[in-house]
């Protein structure tokens, strides 16, 4: 298979019905409950058509492949992945997102509390390598230790495809294409897809669901900036997180030109 992303599917997803940004937006989510999978290009291909029964899919501009730029923040010593890898509750994410179809940038501050809600907290701005000014008056606001000092660790881009469902309150991303560079490294996974399922309760089970079991896939809990952070520095601890990565390495083969686990 061709390492084009989500191109390599678009005859596929001339199947879905489409919607606009502002009937997406109606459901913005923002208080939400989180479910992941890894898969790969071919398995995402097994169930693209089973999905346009159910699902929606977001188009803009003729478009319904977009690409986004994530900058995500840190402590020195790395406290938000610390906190994230060792499962620590009410942990957080600092970033800032381009959409980069339409050029808009949010600062984001992404909250998983201690009930298993994930909740994120945004305002439009300018991408930036710093946190400063009324960013950091906003992140004052939400996070309990906003007297630390957050640097730009990790540098991720990558294609998305967003899907809403039909009838029920729940959102699904796919990324795929997924590119991560810090100051001293970089690393493409073009065959690896992570999907989000992102609805109001944690006991919701819809069809995606049934289409990943189908294809021997299972929820895993993980972190896009903990992965790509981990495969940039080699200097961090990470045994929790092997397991996943392994698991990557069956579904996607080598990347960076051999095995690595």
């Amino acid at each position: 298979m061709a390492l084009k992303g989500f191109e390599i599917l678009s005859d596929k997803l001339n199947n879905f019905n489409s919607i606009s940004l502002n009937e997406l937006d109606k459901m913005q989510l923002l208080r939400r409950f989180d479910t992941k999978f890894i898969l790969n290009l071919e398995i995402f291909s097994n169930i693209v058509e089973p999905l346009s029964r159910y699902y929606n899919i977001l188009e803009i501009n003729n478009n319904k492949i977009f690409h986004y730029e994530n900058l995500y923040f840190d402590t020195h010593i790395y406290k938000l992945f610390n906190d994230h890898i060792n499962g620590k509750l009410n942990r957080y994410k600092i970033r800032y997102r381009k959409y980069l179809e339409n050029g808009d940038c949010y600062f984001e501050i992404k909250r998983r509390n201690n009930k298993k809600y994930t909740i994120k907290y945004r305002r439009k701005s300018n991408f930036s390598f710093v946190i400063e000014g009324i960013e950091y008056d906003f992140l004052k606001r939400y996070i309990d230790y906003s007297n630390l000092k957050f640097l730009p660790k990790l540098f991720i881009s990558y294609q998305r495809i967003t899907l809403q469902h039909k009838s029920e309150e729940e959102k699904v991303t796919f990324d795929t294409n997924i590119f991560f560079r810090n100051t001293n490294s970089e690393l493409h996974l073009p065959e690896l897809v992570i999907a989000e399922v992102k609805n109001l309760r944690i006991n919701n089970r819809f069809e995606i669901y049934d289409l990943l079991r189908q294809e021997q896939i299972q929820p895993l809990r993980i972190s896009k900036y903990c992965t790509g952070t981990i495969l940039t520095n080699n200097q961090l601890k990470y045994n929790r997180y092997k397991p996943k990565f392994k698991l990557i390495d069956k579904l996607c083969g080598s990347y960076d030109g051999q095995h690595h686990f």
